[in-house]
């Protein structure tokens, strides 16, 4: 049986490290493109630790976890970030977002020649995105070749929409890593197994289909689980539902402090 108690939180600020300081955290991870978000409290770091938050677009990185065992939960840019006095404490407020600069300003420009492959057309938007394209490389696999050459020229993200979507697979940003998944296929890394004694919280509920005709996402909640990130393979078993799902949408909430400590998803079978 896992261990799921005796809290623990860091948050990595560029130079500035806080721990053992009271941090409430709310982090939204989606299989979508547009960046996953984090917004993070810091209670009373020093005035000149408070001072440094101010740049924008200096690197965050969120680890939380039980004992000893500190696992990441969001690595992102810092978009704002304020300090304000509310009653005896100074509050550190940031608002970050996972890979914002590459998704809106990376640009790509170059021509390929007739009987390109489309995976080294690929290859090069993917690393023109200035991401750790590692995993998007291992994932991505056609034979096809363009007949009359390529031209890739502008965002990035246009780019990749127009090799990928077409083809059957959908693009993501994680942790500043480049993630890709061909159709309903999860990603490789640790699989959760979620039941009442490893952090299950109630019954998994069915949510409404977003269309006529579509599966219904399933609803779970557990104690914070940082490893539970979008595209892995879950395997649940509950009162209602038993089987492997893949996670499609997470949130982690926390508190080091307070009552919330948790991992919310959104999943569908596989």
């Amino acid at each position: 049986m896992t261990v799921l108690y005796s809290r623990i939180c860091r948050v990595t600020v560029g130079t500035i490290v806080a721990e053992g300081l009271r941090v409430q955290f709310k982090v939204k991870k989606t299989l979508q493109k547009e960046p996953n978000t984090c917004d993070v409290n810091i209670f009373n770091l020093t005035a000149q630790h408070r001072a440094g938050l101010q740049v924008t677009g200096t690197p965050l990185i969120l680890e939380a976890g039980y004992g000893t065992a500190l696992v990441r939960v969001f690595s992102g840019q810092v978009r704002l970030a304020d300090s304000t006095r509310e009653g005896p404490d100074w509050i550190s407020k940031i608002q970050c977002g996972d890979g914002e600069v590459p998704y809106r300003y990376a640009t790509v420009s170059a021509a390929f020649g007739k009987g390109s492959p489309v995976a080294v057309v690929f290859k090069k938007v993917a690393e023109a995105a200035g991401l750790d394209v590692g995993q998007a490389l291992a994932s991505f696999a056609s034979p096809e070749a363009f007949a009359q050459g390529y031209s890739a020229h502008g965002p990035v993200r246009v780019e990749m929409d127009r090799l990928l979507k077409g083809r059957g697979y959908t693009w993501s940003i994680q942790d500043g890593k480049l993630q890709v998944i061909k159709g309903a296929a999860t990603v490789p890394g640790e699989v959760v197994e979620l039941n009442a004694s490893s952090g299950l919280v109630g019954s998994p509920e069915h949510s409404t289909p977003e269309k006529k005709g579509a599966p219904a996402a399933l609803k779970v909640k557990c104690l914070l689980q940082p490893q539970l990130v979008p595209g892995s393979l879950l395997k649940l078993s509950a009162e209602t539902v038993k089987g492997n799902f893949r996670v499609e949408t997470v949130s982690h909430t926390g508190d080091t402090h307070g009552g919330e400590w948790y991992s919310d998803l959104e999943c569908r079978p596989v």
